[in-house]
């Protein structure tokens, strides 16, 4: 018997199936771990408008509010149908993804007694799958607001 030295195809062909099946697990683990990654950064730039824009309507709650607490839900749509106010508060761009924006008022008897006006926030990117949504909510000084 002679001594041979090197590796047969056969092993060769088993090393190179195992190190596939490794290469193919790891890129599959690093995909699905990109689309969660990114998914999780659009829904955290969701939540940070939402919560800027809270905060805007705090600051300055005519830039928003319109119409007083009759005139809600506040949204691109409606904001489109009057020509006096500036819609790029409702739909902003950031990083090539279109957030849209809606801002609704309402007000109950005990909030009323206290002349706040409760203000929700709600930020959408509707053309993601799944749909990603968030909300916040506060108060405003109905003063700031009456029409």
């Amino acid at each position: 018997m002679s001594k041979s030295e090197g590796f047969t195809l056969i092993e060769v062909l088993v090393s190179l199936s195992l190190l596939t099946s490794i290469v193919l697990v790891a890129s599959s683990f690093f995909t699905q771990s990109n689309t969660i990654s990114s998914y999780n950064n659009q829904k955290l730039v969701a939540v940070n408008l939402a919560r800027a824009t809270l905060e805007r309507v705090q600051l300055s709650p005519e830039t928003y509010i319109t119409d007083g607490l009759t005139g809600g839900p506040y949204t691109y749509q409606s904001c489109k149908r009057n020509p006096k106010t500036d819609c790029n508060n409702y739909q902003i761009k950031i990083n090539n993804h279109e957030y849209l924006i809606n801002v609704s008022v309402s007000q109950d008897s005990n909030e009323q007694g206290i002349e706040l006006v409760d203000v929700r926030v709600d930020v959408v990117l509707p053309n993601k799958k799944p749909t990603i949504e968030t909300s916040v909510e506060g108060y405003v000084k109905y003063a700031a607001i009456s029409p």
